[in-house]
């Protein structure tokens, strides 16, 4: 593993590990925000985070500077933890707030994704960082209108 898409890689592994786990705690009695936050944990801190650390060191114009991953990921990171704790208590300012964060992420992220020469990989890539800024913005008017 790569050193700029370790941060990545490893948080992924952990988000389906944890949600793994409380779905387990929660199996008998689920409940609607705890069950949607499994699906997240999987989907968008999972999933999307180990695509997207594959994709800091296979796309980058350059090799990241540890100091630009390490502030990708943290954005990135206190915008998925700020959306959970949002959505969980409620809390739609919360929910703007941590999307703000998230949302910068994902594009510099996205930017930073320049090859030479283009690949197939690289177009899944943007294409799949069109769909977490797409989904982020749908997201956050989902909670508005579940919360606002």
């Amino acid at each position: 593993m790569k050193s700029a898409s370790a941060p990545f890689i490893v948080l992924s592994w952990l988000a389906i590990v944890a949600a793994g786990l409380v779905g387990a705690a929660i199996a008998d009695h689920p409940t609607k925000y705890l069950v949607w936050m499994i699906a997240y944990l999987v989907l968008v801190v999972g999933a999307s985070q180990h695509a997207i650390g594959f994709g800091v060191m296979r796309y980058a114009a350059k090799p990241p500077q540890p100091k630009t991953v390490w502030t990708q990921w943290v954005l990135l990171n206190i915008g998925h933890a700020g959306v959970i704790a949002g959505t969980l208590a409620g809390l739609f300012p919360l929910v703007a707030a941590a999307t703000m964060p998230y949302f910068v992420a994902v594009a510099w992220l996205g930017l930073c994704a320049r090859p030479k020469a283009p690949q197939a990989g690289l177009i899944w890539y943007r294409v799949m960082i069109v769909v977490l800024l797409a989904s982020s913005i749908v997201g956050t008017v989902l909670s508005h209108v579940a919360h606002g």
